[in-house]
């Protein structure tokens, strides 16, 4: 008796212990179907509200580029990085926002003449409190390197380059002098910058400067790259030629600047000078010389002088005109060659006038025409009587004397 005594007061104990578990289990049970069917509704509310047109939602920035590569510019002829470049931004009601209303965090603090890896961070907040924010990442690299840069003079033939990488690159280009040393028309220059992809062909021609050239008779050989030539003497007095970049190479290996294929495909040209005026001696310029041009060119100098070019006219697409030339057969000594460009100057038309330069061309360009998918940003054309940059950079200097010239710079890789 006494165990089953001491069993019923322990059943007696455990039993309401039970009873209240599964009551509290149940209560339990209760409130989480409970709070379920709130988060469900939460859920579906939020759902709702996603899909419902008239809904706020957060702006979007957007980076193209997550991943850049720029060329330190301390040196750099008109180039600054434009930290906005293919960054664009939606507000919350998915319009459009203004470049001035994306904000920008760097870090540490973006410098384009110093070398290093920048974090930029582009944050936006819209009218209706709404904040996004997206960035990338800026190297900036020593400026100059034998992998970012590219010369090239005259040499009489052209050069060829393959674009190592996508990028941004800028391409500037001086035209070649005309003979008659401080009188002989001066190389105009161009620069722009254009975006060329890895495994683009570009093609250099340099302009050759004029010279004297003793016992040639009758001949219109010209300096290379368009610069005419007067032909009717014992002497040859030739004008500067054109410098041109191109996306075709020649054809044919005879006469490669004039081939018309390869002329066709220039998208940048700086014009030759004309040759200067001659006295009734051989070797003795009087004459101012004219100069390479801009979209057009002022022609030469003289009662007789060449007539200048423009975009449209001149005496040959790519060619001045040489004195002696079918289209102005010999006469009196001394007249004077018309400098290479688009199109090409006019030679004088007796002793004691000049011959006109060339004029210059940029794809895209106001006042010029477009090459197909070659566009330059940032062009800049300078006739050569006028200030420009030297082939170092580091100076100024007016007109180009000599040979022609091309730098080719590197200044952005897009690396993502």
């Amino acid at each position: 008796m006494k165990l089953n005594n001491k069993g019923f007061a322990v059943s007696g104990i455990l039993y309401p212990i039970l009873i209240l578990f599964i009551m509290v289990l149940i209560g339990v049970l209760d409130i989480m179907s409970s709070r379920k069917a709130v988060f469900d509704q939460a859920k579906d509310d939020i759902i709702i509200e996603l899909n419902d047109p008239n809904s706020l939602k957060s702006p979007v920035v957007t980076v193209v580029g997550t991943n850049v590569t720029i060329l330190n510019n301390t040196n750099v002829p008109g180039f600054n990085y434009d930290l906005k470049e293919n960054v664009s931004a939606v507000n919350s009601n998915g319009e459009q926002m203004l470049k001035n209303e994306i904000m920008i965090q760097s870090e540490p603090e973006f410098a384009p003449n110093k070398n290093g890896t920048y974090r930029i961070t582009y944050i936006v907040t819209d009218s209706n409190g709404k904040r996004a924010s997206a960035s990338r990442i800026v190297n900036v690299v020593g400026q100059e390197s034998d992998k970012n840069s590219w010369y090239y003079s005259f040499t009489g033939s052209y050069d060829k380059l393959t674009i190592p990488k996508n990028g941004l690159y800028q391409i500037q280009a001086w035209g070649a002098s005309g003979y008659g040393g401080s009188l002989g028309g001066k190389g105009a220059y161009t620069r722009g910058e254009i975006e060329l992809l890895a495994n683009d062909e570009l093609y250099m021609f340099i302009g050759e400067a004029g010279a004297r050239k003793t016992k040639i008779y009758n001949t219109t050989s010209q300096s290379f790259n368009g610069g005419g030539s007067y032909s009717c003497s014992d002497v040859r007095y030739t004008a500067g030629g054109a410098t041109d970049i191109r996306v075709k190479g020649p054809t044919t290996t005879a006469n490669e600047w004039s081939d018309t294929v390869s002329l066709a495909a220039r998208i940048m040209v700086a014009a030759g000078g004309g040759a200067a005026g001659q006295s009734t001696s051989d070797n003795n310029p009087t004459v101012q010389g004219g100069h390479g041009g801009t979209l057009t060119s002022k022609g030469g100098n003289g009662s007789s002088k060449g007539t200048g070019a423009t975009q449209t006219t001149g005496y040959g697409l790519g060619t001045g005109e040489s004195y002696g030339s079918t289209s102005n057969a010999c006469g009196a000594n001394n007249a004077s060659a018309g400098g290479g460009g688009y199109y090409g100057g006019y030679a004088s038309k007796s002793p004691g006038s000049s011959g006109a330069g060339g004029s210059s061309y940029i794809s895209g360009f106001a006042g010029c025409t477009v090459y197909p998918n070659k566009i330059f940003d940032n062009a800049v054309m300078i006739p050569g009587d006028a200030t420009m940059p030297n082939h170092n950079g580091d100076r100024t200097m007016t007109g180009n004397s000599g040979g022609g010239y091309v730098k080719i710079l590197q200044l952005k890789v897009v690396n993502e």
